[in-house]
């Protein structure tokens, strides 16, 4: 069923259109995606939009999707190459994983 889940999660992905977000697999379940940079101060708005697909999609395939991520944009950094900016995207994403799983075992 894992298959399951990252063809709906890159399906819910590819039903934004190219003019406002470019998304590919990484490898494994991780995807990048880079918004074009008239659509960039949206980002928590389109990751918002997602959450709420991931929860609609869920229900339809009977199966929990829940994906993490990090934001980073190209201003933050000094040299804005992808690479950088991918670093840090790379980094908040498994800060809110962490978070998200603490959250869980605090809740027991």
């Amino acid at each position: 069923r894992g298959d399951d889940v990252l063809t709906t999660f890159a399906g819910i992905l590819a039903s934004y259109p190219e003019d406002i977000l470019y998304s590919c697999r990484m490898g494994g379940d991780e995807f990048i995606t880079v918004l074009k940079d008239k659509e960039a101060d949206r980002a928590e708005e389109l990751v918002e939009i997602l959450k709420q697909r991931e929860k609609e999609k869920s229900k339809e395939i009977d199966i929990p999707i829940d994906s993490s991520y990090g934001i980073a944009y190209s201003k933050e950094v000094y040299d804005p190459e992808a690479e950088q900016i991918f670093r840090m995207a790379d980094e908040r994403m498994y800060e809110m994983k962490r978070k998200s799983k603490q959250d869980r075992v605090d809740k027991r």
